[in-house]
């Protein structure tokens, strides 16, 4: 009887040790295969920046060789990262696209032991949230159709691929009709956002549209802004109100931005300038404008074609 007794408490241990060790094993492999779980990598973090993002977290405590880290859209290389760095910037990001950002402990033998990931958008710290970010002429084209957003050009440009038949189609439109009482009407459709050219040119802007009017990289400002834009080798013509950068300025503000090339108006009222054709009631602090201005009508100027009502500082 007593060996018996002996011989169940013998089964008991062994089993009691036995789930002690399946236990054990257990939680070293959650710790291992699952991003968080101790020892595994844990507190990941992402700070974004102007085009770069800096990643920080906390090494596994033992059972790892080396650090990897892997991000989508646009990573096509497995950066490695040493032990005890904890941290890694991914720099030449795109401001305004989301990335999903891996980072994985690896050990000797190449094997994952943990991984664990966070999103993060690189944006200009201090620009607004809802800012658009300009990197193509594609994206520049395309600022027609959100005529009340925020841009910030992050590169400079090249338009020689809309150079042909009749060029660069301007950015926002207006023009006046005469109603039946025989009044000016105003038909607009101008660029009322902010366009901060963040000290970029765009160049290689061609216009041929000489029975146009508003003709410019932006054919009408109604009331927005445009800042640190410098426009230059360009070639234009229109009928009237052509400006190298704004051809038809309702109330717009544009400061710290220049032009060369040449603009040509055909219209008998004119309005031809190197930097903004007409300018109605805006404001042009510290521009300037190089290159040819003519014109066929009255009014044409270096700067601007016809000042009405409007201030140059």
């Amino acid at each position: 009887m007593k060996n018996k007794i002996q011989g169940m408490l013998s089964i008991l241990l062994f089993l009691a040790v036995l789930f002690t060790a399946c236990s054990d094993m257990i939680s070293d492999q959650e710790g291992y295969g699952s991003a968080g779980n101790s020892p595994g990598i844990s507190g990941l973090s992402a700070a974004a920046g102007s085009e770069s993002v800096t990643l920080s977290w906390e090494d596994p405590v033992t059972g790892f060789d080396h650090i990897e880290v892997t991000w989508t859209p646009d990573g096509t290389a497995t950066e490695t990262v040493a032990a005890g760095a904890q941290t890694y910037t991914a720099a030449g990001l795109k401001n305004g696209d989301e990335y999903m950002f891996t980072v994985r402990s690896v050990d000797g033998a190449g094997a994952m032991t943990s991984q664990d990931s966070v999103s993060a958008t690189p944006v200009i710290p201090g620009a607004p949230a809802n800012a658009l970010y300009i990197y193509t002429p594609e994206d520049l084209y395309n600022v027609r159709n959100d005529l009340a957003g925020y841009y910030i050009l992050m590169a400079d440009l090249d338009l020689s691929d809309y150079a042909s038949g009749e060029g660069w189609e301007p950015v926002g439109t207006c023009y006046y009709y005469v109603d039946m009482s025989g009044l000016y009407q105003p038909m607009k459709n101008g660029f009322a956002g902010t366009f901060n050219g963040n000290g970029h040119t765009i160049s290689g802007l061609t216009i041929n549209r000489s029975n146009n009017y508003t003709q410019g990289l932006f054919g009408c400002l109604d009331g927005g802004t445009i800042n640190n834009l410098g426009v230059t080798n360009y070639n234009l013509s229109g009928k009237s109100d052509v400006g190298g950068l704004v051809g038809y300025n309702d109330t717009g503000t544009i400061s710290y931005c220049y032009t060369s090339g040449s603009v040509s108006g055909g219209d008998s009222a004119g309005d031809v300038g190197g930097l903004v054709g007409f300018n109605v009631g805006g404001t042009i602090n510290y521009c300037h404008a190089t290159g040819t201005t003519s014109s066929d009508g009255n009014s044409a100027g270096g700067l601007v074609g016809y000042n009405a009502r409007g201030t140059i500082n």
